[in-house]
């Protein structure tokens, strides 16, 4: 596999564009169009909180039979916690879509993202989606962001039976995080073709490691979405079954999320460093990945890592903390910086053989100072 340029729009026969509504208080971009120009196959994860946005509950729905071929977002705004009212808002989003893109609502995925618990302005974002469609530009990931302070895209390509596949994609992401599914948001496009079936597992698969093993600050959006669509463009044979090209499709799909969900980490808000947190001798993967999350989201591990200190002792007490037989005599702590802006910490513990990764960041005032001012 090799990184390409191109971002969401590098595979073949998909259009993005995006355009200012007005939604943002600050102003900017704030609603997004991403399409394939043929149909598509689809699969999608959504947040696990219990708390559904109004555009999550409609595009659960849309994507039950994997053949959603265009995204609609809108940033500043969650439409969540809005009732039937919000239901509609997405609906209409839904049907504007469609309507311009001459395809059945049923096939738009909706979402929003923003602050939760206040009606979405939908003439503005009505208004938005037709001079997005006009303007057909490439700034869609631009037009996602809300505390993000730039726009996270990536590209690559890899070959399958003698033909170039190219998966494009682009997130969001900076506060509000610890995915359980995916991310707050991220679109992918390809051009490969395969059956739904393996691109809802390959999709799966990819998010274990990479989306599923972040965290900012320990918190799941309401909204989380993560969604890819695939149109065949590529002209490979169909991929049926689980051999070397899924496989090789599944490890660039792989590269793809883990680049966009470290850019999410990098740009979490405040943070200055990255921290990976590697645990190993577990009893399980969901174990290791536990006492990984039980460090990684420790206010006293991140502070002290926002001071560029390796404090040992806030990871040993993080690490007891799950009730697990870890002791002084059984627990080993390593603390690496690889970097300036990069720590690695390595927790070992007895417990059989099993090791997982989550990638994290500091925790410093200005996170403190963008939450206060976020409403």
């Amino acid at each position: 596999m090799k990184k390409v340029d191109g971002g969401i729009l590098a595979a073949k026969g998909f259009k993005a564009a995006a355009a200012a509504a007005g939604i943002k208080q600050a102003g900017g971009l704030d609603v997004g169009l991403v399409w394939s120009t043929t149909p598509a196959v689809t699969a999608a994860v959504f947040t696990q909180n219990s708390v559904l946005a109004a555009p999550v509950q409609l595009s659960k729905q849309h994507c039950q039979d994997h053949k959603v071929r265009a995204v609609v977002v809108n940033s500043g705004n969650a439409n969540c916690m809005t009732g039937e009212e919000g239901k509609q808002h997405a609906e209409q989003m839904a049907e504007d879509t469609a309507q311009l893109l001459n395809i059945d609502k049923n096939e738009v995925l909706v979402a929003s993202t923003g602050i939760i618990g206040r009606s979405l302005p939908i003439d503005k974002v009505q208004n938005g989606i037709e001079a997005a469609f006009e303007a057909a530009n490439d700034n869609f990931a631009e037009a996602i962001m809300t505390t993000d302070t730039y726009p996270k895209s990536i590209a690559y390509e890899c070959e399958i039976a003698g033909k170039t596949i190219v998966i494009g994609g682009c997130a969001k992401g900076s506060g509000m995080m610890q995915p359980n599914m995916a991310t707050m948001l991220g679109f992918l496009t390809s051009d490969v073709a395969l059956t739904p079936e393996l691109l809802d597992k390959a999709l799966r698969e990819a998010s274990r490691t990479t989306f599923n093993s972040i965290t900012v600050d320990g918190c799941t959006s309401t909204n989380d979405t993560l969604a890819i669509m695939t149109n065949g463009q590529a002209n490979n044979a169909v991929i049926t079954d689980e051999n070397d090209d899924y496989k090789t499709f599944v490890e660039t799909l792989r590269q793809a999320c883990l680049d966009l969900a470290l850019m999410i980490v990098r740009d979490g808000e405040g943070a200055t460093t990255l921290v990976t947190v590697n645990v190993n001798g577990a009893a399980d993967y969901d174990q290791a990945k536990a006492i990984a999350y039980a460090v990684a989201n420790s206010p006293l591990v991140k502070t002290a890592t926002g001071g560029k200190t390796d404090n040992w002792g806030r990871i040993a007490q993080a690490a007891g903390t799950l009730g697990l037989p870890i002791t002084e005599d059984t627990l080993a702590i390593k603390v690496d910086k690889p970097a300036d802006d990069a720590l690695n910490i390595t927790v070992a513990v007895q417990l059989g053989d099993a090791t997982a990764t989550v990638y994290t960041c500091d925790l410093t005032k200005d996170y403190v100072g963008i939450n206060v001012a976020y409403n």
